[in-house]
């Protein structure tokens, strides 16, 4: 066939491969597979129904799901399922350690607060109300696949450490924290990376044995997934007026650079803000970012980059980042994008050097045929 194509992208969105992960599971049967659980709900739901317009609750849930469905899918997550005020977050259905998968969900955990403290300052401040969360998490082995009747079959995860997750999630209440994790989360993490609040010993409904929990406080260490996640959606709020900040910045410290950009600079700037979310996004599935570097570093050496323009683009992009941040900066938050933006060079320049190792290569051995 001749004729006109037309190409388009299959994965639009974070959302999508939150889908392609759903159908990655069996159809019509269940298997059973290493999984860490998350269960988060919205607190005193019920009395803030009485007193606001259905509307007004409509874009506050909406909202909510939002904010806090993200740091899910940054960290190799599915959204399972929303239930009334909860939303349940299933970490490794496609695979993956148990301390990888526990890990992305207790991220997956540390961001959402994260996200619902910047929905509180941001969005909802003008409502008067100041939402809160409790979450649970719990690993264990769960089936999962496509049930239900032939006609109607849905994604589903069933078993023991899925009902124990909710009821972890009610001991947060009960307690007076935010997260709670259970012993089995606790014990598949190595070296123990994480901080702990108080423990509790918990009767659980439906479980005969007395579980142990342990309150989550965070990472003990920077961890470089985390901050950037944190900060992506604030940096990201206004794509444009990010990306149009950064070329300022760049075209401020090099004008030469300008000659580089021939195209219209509204999709230059979309597509930079796109590979920045990529980039972050793509850190819970490293196998993919390395080869997608390398790409992206041959692809800018036939756009005319030179390994002299990247400290250009790390400092424009760091000083655009603390611009937009502002206040809501923090000293840790520099530091993990200094070290992103450093490992991002190092895989895109280590690219463009070996194109010009071979370049140089064969330009030697046309001489030396030239010579003979």
């Amino acid at each position: 066939m001749k004729g006109d194509v037309e190409i388009q992208r299959l994965i639009w969105s974070n959302g999508e491969v939150n889908q392609l992960q759903k159908e990655l599971a069996p159809e019509g049967r269940a298997e059973e597979r290493p999984i860490a659980i998350l269960f988060c709900d919205l607190r005193n739901y019920t009395s803030m129904s009485s007193k606001n317009l259905t509307f007004d609750m409509a874009f506050m849930l909406n909202r909510f799901y939002t904010a806090l469905g993200e740091p899910i899918l940054m960290n190799n997550g599915i959204i399972y399922q929303y239930v009334g005020d909860e939303i349940i977050g299933v970490f490794g259905t496609t695979g993956g350690t148990k301390e990888k998968n526990c890990t992305d969900a207790i991220r997956a955990a540390l961001g959402m607060q994260y996200a619902l403290d910047l929905l509180n300052k941001t969005e909802l401040r003008d409502f008067n109300i100041t939402l809160k969360s409790g979450i649970g998490v719990n690993f264990g082995r769960a089936y999962v696949g496509h049930l239900g009747h032939p006609t109607h079959r849905q994604f589903s995860v069933i078993g023991d450490p899925v009902n124990v997750a909710s009821r972890i999630q009610g001991q947060t209440k009960l307690n007076g924290v935010n997260i709670l994790i259970s012993k089995s989360v606790r014990d598949s993490i190595k070296n123990n990376p994480i901080m702990i609040g108080e423990s509790f010993d918990a009767d659980l409904a439906g479980i005969e044995e007395t579980a142990e929990l342990y309150e989550l406080i965070g990472f003990k260490d920077m961890d470089l997934q985390l901050e950037l996640q944190a900060s992506l959606n604030l940096m990201l709020d206004d794509e444009d007026k990010f990306a149009a900040l950064f070329y300022n910045n760049v075209f401020k410290i090099a004008p030469q650079a300008r000659a580089l950009f021939r195209r219209n600079m509204t999709d230059q700037g979309r597509l930079l803000t796109h590979m920045l979310g990529g980039i972050v996004y793509s850190l819970s599935r490293p196998q993919h970012l390395t080869t997608g570097l390398k790409k992206l570093g041959e692809s800018h050496v036939k756009y005319g980059v030179k390994l002299e323009h990247y400290p250009v683009v790390k400092q424009a992009m760091l000083e655009t980042i603390d611009m937009t941040l502002g206040e809501n900066k923090t000293e840790k938050t520099m530091d993990a994008w200094n070290a992103a933006l450093d490992f991002v060079i190092d895989a895109m320049q280590n690219a463009a050097k070996a194109i010009d190792m071979r370049e140089t290569s064969i330009n030697e051995q046309q001489e030396i045929k030239q010579a003979s």
